[in-house]
């Protein structure tokens, strides 16, 4: 799988992607980007019983958005939000977004400010690496990820794009033993 990582800081609502991924925290709080989702959504996740623990997604048919759909996804407690939990957060996404072909997240701008936006950024990038790989060789009926762009959506200025892609490199999968 070969994914291209982008930065940008165009508003969520009207970034062009396939799939748009939004965080919820514990509680159903709504996390950067839900602005752009439709007004009474709150009222919707009480309805699904998405609470927004760790782990939970949501698929939902995107509204307001440019995006084709929109997935809201889990990340727990706001205050005990880690790397780790930003890591696995984007192997979920990942996995949910395999039959886009991109997708958009605000995931960066959900960590909280004490992490290393750095460090969030390279997490972000080996999550969807590590959630999107696939072994296909003896799958009779494979279907390989069509996922190839990862837009990061982020309020600052500052350029992480080296970030995103140390973690692209650091998660790609080794090229296995050489065999002669």
């Amino acid at each position: 799988m070969s994914v291209s990582f982008e930065l940008t800081s165009t508003a969520s609502a009207k970034v062009r992607t396939d799939l748009l991924a939004l965080p919820v925290f514990a509680g159903r709080v709504l996390g950067p980007g839900a602005d752009a989702l439709a007004p009474g959504i709150t009222d919707f996740l009480v309805e699904a019983g998405f609470e927004g623990k760790a782990g939970e997604v949501l698929a939902l048919p995107a509204t307001d958005v440019v995006a084709k759909s929109v997935l809201l996804f889990g990340l727990g407690d706001r205050d005990k939000v880690t790397v780790d939990g930003i890591r696995v957060a984007a192997s979920a996404i990942a996995r949910r977004a395999a039959t886009h072909t991109s997708f958009a997240t605000t995931l960066l701008e959900a960590a909280p400010e004490s992490l290393d936006r750095a460090d969030v950024a390279q997490a972000i990038a080996e999550g969807v690496i590590l959630g999107g790989y696939q072994f296909l060789r003896y799958k009779k009926d494979a279907k390989p990820s069509k996922l190839r762009k990862v837009t990061v959506i982020r309020a600052g200025r500052e350029s992480l794009q080296w970030a995103l892609e140390r973690g692209r490199w650091s998660a790609r999968p080794s090229p296995g033993p050489a065999t002669s």
